[in-house]
């Protein structure tokens, strides 16, 4: 007779990676495409004849709305964390594809502002807290890998961006950004909550034997 009990120890590697490797590319985009903006205030504010105040105004939404909903997406950790950054995903991903269609900075204000600040508020917390699943051992080292993602964010977006704009405008780089943005589809598909159990015969315990189960939701 047999029976299952739950194993607390994290895997501490294996597809473990994997999540580090999304963790990293969500940090990426999101530094990316809400912190290394900067270079299209200029044309935003020259296009809109609005000030520049009215148009930082776009990205400071953006940037404060997703460290203040950053805290209560874990709230929605229940209905799995691959569903949530998939969510995520779709709205910030589609904050930017209407943003690419703006009649005005008001406009902007709700499509960049809410859109993609909330979007990606959704993504940030839940992805990186997963990393405690899969790492004991090793989650200072992941979790730093994992922030490695915001470094190249920075670095990398900023002159991309500028190409962009300076290829197909700020309206062809917003549509640009949202097809970029949409590999948080990927990086969802590369968390699978992992559940550990036991199998344990109860006439001779071996506490050693153990069969992983993965359950993806």
């Amino acid at each position: 007779m047999t029976s299952k009990r739950k194993l607390k120890n994290p895997p501490d590697g294996g597809c473990g990676w994997l999540v580090v490797l999304a963790n990293f590319v969500s940090q990426t985009l999101n530094a990316g495409c809400m912190f290394a903006t900067g270079v299209m205030i200029p044309p935003l504010t020259s296009y809109f004849e609005a000030d520049l105040v009215e148009v930082s105004t776009i990205f400071s939404v953006a940037i404060s709305l997703c460290c203040f909903v950053a805290p209560f997406s874990s709230f929605l950790d229940k209905y799995g964390t691959r569903t949530v950054v998939a969510a995520g995903g779709l709205v910030s991903s589609l904050g930017l594809i209407t943003s690419s269609f703006a009649t005005s900075i008001y406009y902007l204000w709700f499509s960049y502002g809410i859109l993609v600040g909330f979007g990606h508020g959704m993504v940030y917390a839940p992805i990186f807290s997963v990393l405690g699943i899969y790492f004991k051992r090793y989650l200072g080292l992941a979790s730093s890998l994992a922030l490695m993602g915001i470094g190249v964010g920075y670095m990398g977006f900023s002159p991309l961006n500028q190409f962009l704009l300076d290829s197909y405008g700020w309206r062809g780089c917003f549509m640009v950004l949202s097809a970029i943005n949409a590999n948080l589809f990927v990086c969802a598909v590369l968390i699978p909550p992992i559940e550990m159990t036991i199998t344990v015969n109860q006439e001779e315990e071996d506490p050693k034997r153990f069969h992983p189960k993965i359950k993806i939701s």
